[in-house]
């Protein structure tokens, strides 16, 4: 079965991914156990969830993104909602429950922004969602 990760080593191009998608973004290593171990759920939840790219980062690879998201250990998971960092849902670590968990909870976010300044997210409508008082 065919999965859906996106390996990445290029800054732009990983920029591009986080501002223009839903991202699940693992920041690995090929002599990480715990990566190993992950790898397989991972997969899996590339192929279940369509909506959300899933980019695979390798530290020894991409130090530049490394460094840009303050890695200090692998595995780490970041999640992104078109440019928003979900801080609520990174974590680090092989820990399945929470990336079966937070990978739902990425993709049930709605977070589009409306003519209006109302930004629906969660289903729920946020008015003045942008500060207008520049």
């Amino acid at each position: 079965m065919m999965n859906n990760i996106i390996n990445v080593v290029d800054q732009n191009t990983y920029m591009y991914f986080i501002n223009n998608n839903k991202c699940i973004v693992k920041f690995t290593a090929t002599w990480c156990g715990p990566c190993k171990i992950i790898a397989p759920l991972y997969k899996e939840l590339s192929i279940k969830y369509k909506n959300i790219k899933f980019l695979e980062i390798d530290i020894d690879k991409a130090d530049e993104i490394s460094n840009y998201e303050y890695v200090q250990g692998v595995p780490f998971f970041l999640f992104y909602n078109h440019g928003i960092r979900q801080d609520n849902l990174t974590f680090s670590g092989a820990n399945s429950k929470l990336l079966i968990s937070n990978s739902k909870s990425l993709d049930c976010l709605i977070n589009k922004l409306f003519s209006n300044n109302t930004l629906v997210y969660n289903n729920a409508i946020i008015n003045d969602a942008i500060d207008n008082n520049n």
